[in-house]
């Protein structure tokens, strides 16, 4: 399994592969129209934009057709902070004045949702909830199995997005990255995991580019 491409938000910067960074506020990352990209939560944002920078670099997008590659998600925090806005929201406003779309953002699932209808994604979203392992090894062992579970069905294995977002102080950080069952090139990076699972996004970053 390699990682062939890869994209990450920390703090105030973004950056794809080994690329200068720009401002996470700066919307030309979007080459397309994004319906409703005002009304985003902060995860859903960030994990929004490295997609953006992870499927320009890639040549998928803007796409003028579906793709079916599937996209999953994990995170340590749960993306409580959405939680928490929807529920002041709720008791400041009360059932009929509450902001319905707060709702939504506390779905784990609504992230990949509103960036799989913009980039035209149509494999499906997963979100994993992490136990013992961390999200990056979470999120590899189940790619793992999906590549697995296709061969012996003697089908060919998708590529598969895998995204790790966390709340931060400044809003949210994520990285994304696209994962395929055999590499297109001797540059591609390997997914073998560290000594140590990196513990934070900015820590996987530096695995991944020293891979």
């Amino acid at each position: 399994m390699k990682i062939d491409g890869v994209a990450w938000k920390i703090g105030g910067r973004m950056e794809v592969g080994d690329e200068a960074g720009r401002d996470s506020a700066d919307r030309s990352v979007f080459l397309s129209e994004f319906k409703n990209l005002g009304r985003l939560d902060d995860v859903s944002r960030s994990v929004s934009s490295v997609l953006a920078l992870l499927l320009g670099d890639a040549g998928l997008y803007p796409s003028d057709s579906d793709l079916d590659i599937p996209l999953l998600v994990s995170s340590e925090s749960g993306f409580s902070r959405s939680d928490v806005d929807y529920f002041r929201d709720f008791v400041d406003y009360g059932e009929t004045a509450g902001r319905a779309n707060l709702f939504v953002y506390t779905l784990p699932t609504s992230p990949l949702a509103d960036a799989s209808v913009h980039f035209r994604l149509t494999g499906g979203i997963t979100y994993l909830e992490t136990s013992k392992l961390s999200p990056w090894d979470s999120l590899m062992d189940a790619v793992s199995d999906k590549f697995a579970l296709a061969e012996t069905k003697g089908a060919e294995p998708k590529r598969h997005i895998v995204v790790v977002a966390e709340e931060s102080e400044d809003g949210a950080d994520a990285l994304a990255a696209l994962v395929s069952s055999v590499p297109d090139s001797p540059d591609s990076f390997s997914s073998d995991p560290p000594p140590s699972a990196p513990s934070t996004i900015h820590e996987l970053r530096n695995f991944l580019l020293t891979r």
